[in-house]
């Protein structure tokens, strides 16, 4: 089920590529990119909620598998802000923002498999999910530039 909610979670972005790339009547490119862009926003947040919840899944997060478990939370907390400046800032350095923000999530959970703190099917999904997210954000920054 996890397979299928993460791939549903990404066909927004894709959706919005699309309509940039090839409009939709009554849809502008710019309304799309906007909406893309949000959506970015609040699914690295999202991402970024996933290491809150790795260190608050146990009673004492200092006993925690996680790397530097300070640091994962503020890493949680600063994929928020990022998600947020993202949907403020103009799309161009907005979607750097995404497409960075995606990556370091991406760097950190194959860090996390390595000590042992998440599972490998965990990591598989978020290494496939980053890729299908990246793509599409890539497609969009090369079109704003």
């Amino acid at each position: 089920m996890p397979w299928v909610v993460g791939f549903i979670s990404v066909l927004p972005l894709w959706l919005g590529a699309y309509a940039v790339y090839r409009p939709i009547a009554d849809f502008s490119p710019v309304s799309a990119l906007s909406l893309t862009t949000i959506y970015g926003g609040v699914y690295l947040s999202l991402v970024g909620g996933t290491k809150w919840g790795l260190i608050s899944a146990v009673s004492h997060p200092e006993h925690s598998k996680a790397v530097w478990p300070t640091a994962q939370m503020l890493l949680g907390f600063a994929s928020l802000l990022a998600g947020f400046c993202a949907v403020i800032l103009p799309a161009q350095i907005g979607l750097s923002i995404l497409l960075a923000g995606f990556m370091v999530m991406a760097l950190w959970d194959l860090v996390h498999l390595q000590t042992g703190a998440i599972v490998f099917w965990y990591t598989r999904l978020r290494v496939w999910l980053t890729m299908l997210t990246v793509a599409p954000l890539l497609a969009l920054l090369l079109k704003v530039l």
